[in-house]
């Protein structure tokens, strides 16, 4: 099993001592209808089924589908940050949301147990290995045809290639990695399954891929 590197700690700490300026600077309001669409979307594809916002955050996404889609089955939040995860918990407005502090290479859930997972604006802030391992991890949780819904970062527009990024944090320095389109879509791919959708979105001058895929 990949440990978990130092960077990788640090950019946890780094969020979770900054949980709710972070909260407050990514809340609902300052998201596109292009990614309102995509929670949507999901929210859709998995309603029968438990579900895990994987990188939750301070729940953001999570208490959307709940208080405003009307979610009425059973979700987890899971995030690696213990400031994150004690915030959402702190804020959450629905009883079906359970929170859970665990590295997302190491999920808490037994294997096929959910029908959805959905991880935005998460996976990139592990290297390659890690974001290969995490996959792969996110298929042993999901029932044959669960739904995954993960967000790459793509290409800052200097550089064409696979790499990382350092960015300042509330005056400390967090590292991201990026990928081109097709490094991402091929790794989900190998990691069991089968890509059956693409979106493109935008954040504060950032492009994502966002990848649909269903377990096999």
């Amino acid at each position: 099993m990949l440990s978990t590197t130092n960077a990788n700690m640090e950019n946890h700490r780094i969020y979770g001592q900054n949980a709710e300026e972070h909260h407050q600077r990514a809340d609902i309001e300052s998201l596109s209808e292009d990614f309102i669409d995509m929670i949507t979307r999901f929210n859709e594809l998995c309603e029968d089924t438990e579900i895990a916002d994987v990188g939750c955050g301070t729940g953001r996404d999570l208490n959307y589908m709940h208080e405003e889609l009307g979610r009425s089955e059973f979700s987890y939040g899971v995030d690696a940050s213990i400031g994150m995860t004690e915030f959402a918990r702190s804020n959450s407005g629905s009883h079906l949301i359970q929170y859970v502090t665990s590295d997302m290479t190491e999920l808490p859930f037994s294997n096929e147990q959910l029908g959805g997972v959905w991880c935005q604006a998460t996976i990139f802030m592990v290297e390659l290995e890690g974001m290969e391992e995490t996959l792969r991890e996110f298929n042993r949780v999901l029932d044959s045809s669960g739904v995954l819904s993960v967000s790459f970062k793509l290409s800052d527009g200097e550089s064409s290639e696979n790499g990382e990024q350092t960015r300042d944090r509330w005056g400390s320095e967090v590292e991201y990695y990026f990928l081109d389109e097709d490094t991402a879509i091929n790794m989900v791919e190998e990691a069991g399954f089968q890509v059956f959708d693409t979106d493109k979105t935008g954040f504060k001058q950032t492009e994502f891929i966002n990848v649909w895929a269903e377990a096999e």
